[in-house]
């Protein structure tokens, strides 16, 4: 199961002109999870949402280059620690006293592709 091998957290930082949810990933040795956009349609996109909450905007890191077998070209994935920056304005967070979401995330070595997972993640709002 995926969420044996990537674990999700999730903090918020006020801005002067936005506030921010830094998600963290914290992918195993040897896995990795699909970058967003995923390579192809098969494979599920790492994403995340949040309870009550659509962000402006969420910025997702460069992915890698993965180079297996079964795809010569190549699929754009994220590996080790990976952090998604979602963007919400100024404000937005005022009246929560508490952030909860979801990464939806698949984990993958060089032969298989596991089962997705919803990780759910939460963040105190200060």
């Amino acid at each position: 199961d995926t969420a044996a091998y990537v674990k999700a957290s999730a903090a918020v930082r006020r801005g002067s002109t936005h506030d921010e949810i830094v998600v963290t990933l914290r992918v195993a040795e040897g896995f990795h999870v699909n970058a967003n956009p995923a390579s192809y349609d098969y494979l599920i996109a790492t994403a995340v949402s949040f309870d009550g909450v659509d962000p402006a905007r969420v910025r997702f890191p460069d992915a890698k280059l993965f180079k297996p077998a079964f795809a010569r070209r190549g699929l754009s994935v994220y590996e080790g620690v990976v952090r998604i920056v979602a963007e919400v304005p100024k404000g937005t967070l005022r009246a929560k006293q508490a952030l909860r979401g979801i990464v939806k995330a698949q984990a993958c070595d060089d032969q298989v592709c596991l089962p997705p997972a919803s990780l759910p993640v939460a963040a105190r709002v200060p």
